[in-house]
């Protein structure tokens, strides 16, 4: 019975990534089409750079999270509090990291006001990933996979709105920072 419910947990998540990454690689097309190279290499600068100092936020907390929460789901409260301050600690630390790095860039004032803006999506992203912890650890694989999904239609809806409306990568960034809320 084990088995099954491996399998059957395994597959939710991985058919939610599947057509996460579909949806996420039709909509690069448009939002390379609509930026052009130029716009879209601003996009991937900003979404890289503040990406390298997502191993600030110690992601592998998770892992830990989760093995701790299911072994006594009733106890997964205590776990949580456990946990809570030393994730907050280092997203601040990532977020920090980022902007100050930024200063020392070599690029223009505007691209590291982006990248300023878009240093938020750090801490945001700790918090929703920890929160996908819980789902893990008390196997609501199910639900986690139909968030996963409607989120990411959330996210082309919203991204393919701002192009839509002319508000470019600023309203990419704010877009992909409502969407990790």
């Amino acid at each position: 019975m084990d088995l099954y419910r491996g399998l059957k947990n395994a597959s939710f998540l991985s058919l939610a990534n599947i057509i996460s990454e579909l949806i996420q690689f039709t909509l690069m097309i448009y939002v390379v089409k609509t930026l052009g190279p130029e716009g879209y290499g601003v996009w991937v600068i900003i979404v890289t750079f503040t990406g390298a100092f997502s191993v600030l936020s110690f992601q592998g907390l998770n892992k830990v999270l989760i093995r701790e929460g299911s072994k006594d789901i009733n106890k997964m409260n205590e776990t949580l509090e456990d946990f809570i301050a030393i994730r907050n600690i280092f997203s601040l630390l990532s977020i920090f990291g980022c902007i100050i790095i930024s200063f020392f860039a070599p690029y223009e004032d505007q691209l590291k006001y982006l990248i300023l803006i878009y240093s938020i999506s750090l801490g945001l992203g700790s918090t929703r990933s920890f929160l996908s912890t819980i789902f893990q650890a008390s196997e609501k694989f199910k639900l986690l996979a139909i968030l996963t999904i409607a989120q990411k239609i959330l996210y082309v809806i919203l991204i393919f709105s701002v192009l839509h409306l002319g508000y470019g990568i600023f309203g990419m960034i704010i877009a992909s920072l409502t969407n990790e809320t």
